[in-house]
C-alpha cells in the first residue's frame, strides 16, 4: 500500500484494494460452493468482467496502447 500512496496514484490502490476483495470473494466460493457466497461470486465476476470491458472500450477509443490497457484491468481472481 505505502508503494500506491507513494506515486499518489489513488486509482492503482482503488484497483488493487478492488483486486483483493474479488480474490477473498473467490475463496470463499471455493471453500463452499453451496452457500450464498457462489452466486454473490458469481455476480462479482459479471461485474468486473463489465467494468474490465469499459476499460478495454475506453483505451481503444483513448487510442492507448495495449500494454497500459492491459495493466488498468482488475484480474479476475
Amino acid at each position: 500500500m505505502r508503494n500506491y500512496l507513494g506515486s499518489r496514484r489513488l486509482s492503482a490502490l482503488d484497483r488493487a484494494l478492488h483486486a483483493c476483495f474479488v480474490r477473498a470473494m473467490m475463496r470463499l466460493v471455493a471453500r463452499d460452493p453451496l452457500s450464498i457466497a457462489f452466486a454473490i461470486g458469481y455476480l462479482w465476476l459479471k461485474a468486473n468482467e463489465v467494468v474490465s470491458l469499459r476499460i478495454i472500450a475506453r483505451g481503444v477509443y483513448a487510442r492507448i496502447p495495449r500494454a497500459d490497457i492491459e495493466a488498468m484491468l482488475v484480474p479476475a481472481g
